[in-house]
């Protein structure tokens, strides 16, 4: 198997953006891109860690800022377990759907995303700018909602009449997530109508 071809196309994406290719950026990069499921830090150094040498923690959320601030990676704050973020490697412009319940992210198919990008009168974006002196460079938009399809996992309030066990709000098993993922794209992909 021949791993020079991945390596030399994000060695040559990297200087692009001004940044050296290590074994832990590259590592991080294909780990984040092959991801639908738009990971944490956490769950990216889980993923990583005893794969990839000298991969901290630290080294990770320090390398996914880097990735953002020149456009690599797009940060999605406040989605994920416990509101940690959530990390999009789409250098696309894309909406995201955001489950309340969950935290977890997925991409709006593009044709919906496109239609609600449309919508938005360019003549206000130029208001806007002339008026707030802003310049808009980029516009982002998530839908937040429940994501009808996923299974949702009870909780239980613990009260000394009522002793059940809590089961853990988020799931971790990223074959699970993908699967939910998969649903909810299912979802929006193929809407059930109303007969």
């Amino acid at each position: 198997m021949n791993h020079t071809a991945p390596i030399k196309k994000l060695g040559d994406l990297f200087a692009k953006h001004g940044l050296r290719c290590t074994r832990q950026r590259t590592a991080l990069y294909e780990a984040l891109s092959k991801s639908s499921a738009h990971p944490t830090a956490d769950e990216l150094f889980r993923s990583l860690s005893g794969k990839v040498p000298a991969m901290s923690l630290a080294t990770v959320y320090n390398t996914l800022e880097v990735f953002c601030e020149v456009g690599l990676a797009q940060k999605l704050p406040g989605a994920g377990a416990n509101g940690s973020a959530r990390y999009d490697a789409g250098d696309e412009p894309h909406l995201h759907l955001r489950c309340q319940k969950t935290g977890k992210i997925a991409d709006l198919p593009e044709p919906f995303g496109k239609q609600i990008l449309e919508v938005i009168p360019e003549n206000l974006i130029k208001q806007i700018e002339k008026q707030l002196g802003f310049k808009v460079n980029q516009i982002q938009i998530e839908l937040i909602g429940e994501d009808l399809n996923a299974e949702h996992e009870a909780v239980t309030t613990v009260t000394p009449a009522n002793t059940k066990t809590r089961k853990p709000k988020h799931e971790t098993d990223c074959n699970k997530q993908e699967e939910a993922y998969q649903k909810s794209l299912d979802a929006a992909l193929h809407p059930r109508m109303p007969k």
